[in-house]
């Protein structure tokens, strides 16, 4: 049995390692793919390290993407981004269609504010953590995998009861819920602003912290 000490400690694990990594998920050949939004790229690595760029630079630039903010795979083994920024302000999410070939441009939405994290479902629906949603509370989004992509709001931070604060990264745990990063949602002051969190959005839209610490991690 795991005790609640060992499970705060793995929690806090899984905590920096969503908040603070470069961010990346393998594909079925075992090639990594790699958001890098500190050099505006995303690239691939082999199981025997080699690296080759997907895009980048003029590529992103192009299609009016300016940062590369997180990346990950559909089922299909689609490759998406999101970005911030893009769109002229709101920020969207791209699809790959190539390497070293400039994005398509799949989905924006005026709800988008910041959009910074992604995640994809079984069914090849992409949810994206805003942290600057309906105001400044932040939400947990899913664009429907459907043709053309719809928005659907799964949670968001100004309602009754909400937790989300400022949520930057999201993954789908084994049940279908959403475990979310948020840098602000701790409760507890540091020098360096409101400590973070790690919140459980139900696919209902339910809220809980499953853990808080006194920690930064912006």
């Amino acid at each position: 049995m795991i005790s609640n000490k060992h499970f705060g400690i793995i929690l806090v694990g899984l905590f920096f390692i969503l908040a603070f990594s470069i961010l990346s998920y393998a594909l079925a050949d075992g090639d990594i793919i790699v958001a890098d939004p500190t050099s505006d790229r995303i690239i691939s690595v082999t199981p025997t390290g080699d690296q080759s760029q997907i895009v980048y630079g003029n590529l992103l630039f192009s299609v009016g993407s300016f940062q590369v903010a997180d990346v990950a795979v559909s089922p299909a083994g689609e490759i998406f981004f999101v970005d911030s920024h893009a769109f002229g302000g709101p920020g969207g999410i791209f699809k790959i269609v190539a390497p070293n070939q400039a994005p398509l441009q799949y989905f924006s939405h005026p709800d988008f504010v910041d959009p910074n994290g992604i995640a994809i479902d079984k069914d090849g629906n992409i949810i994206v953590a805003d942290m600057s949603a309906f105001g400044g509370n932040g939400a947990i989004f899913k664009v429907v995998n459907s043709s053309p992509p719809t928005l659907e709001v799964i949670a968001r931070g100004d309602t009754l009861g909400a937790v989300l604060v400022d949520p930057t990264r999201v993954a789908i745990d084994a049940n279908g819920n959403y475990i979310v990063v948020d840098i602000s949602a701790g409760g507890i002051s540091t020098p360096f602003g409101p400590s973070g969190a790690i919140i459980k959005v139900t696919p209902s839209g339910t809220q809980s912290k499953l853990f808080e610490g006194d920690f930064d991690a912006d």
